[in-house]
């Protein structure tokens, strides 16, 4: 649910494949594009995650980075990678500073 409804501007009607979405607002569009990717690859026997989330706030948004942080060290774990390395970083910022210091 979002706490404002956009609605589709009506300078689309000049271009008539966007019809379509002229009646809706954009979380409509936003619900619809998300649904039909889940149909799409569920019809491809691709797995499909789907997140619910019934209010956008500070909140909602701090959990779903919470989620997503645990779930990138959880995957990291299962493919035998280490999620907190970051080979390069360091590399690359020596690299960065060489290269604007030597130009």
């Amino acid at each position: 649910k979002f706490n404002q409804k956009i609605k589709v501007p009506n300078s689309i009607k000049n271009i008539p494949s966007l019809n379509y979405a002229l009646k809706h607002d954009f979380s409509d569009l936003i619900h619809s594009a998300a649904q039909g990717t889940a149909i799409a690859l569920k019809d491809k026997n691709k797995p499909v995650g789907i997140i619910n989330i019934k209010n956008i706030n500070e909140n909602s948004l701090g959990e779903l980075i919470m989620f997503l942080q645990i779930a990138t060290a959880v995957a990291g774990n299962l493919y035998c990678i280490n999620p907190f390395n970051q080979p390069g970083v360091e590399d690359s910022k020596n690299r960065v500073k060489e290269l604007l210091t030597n130009n």
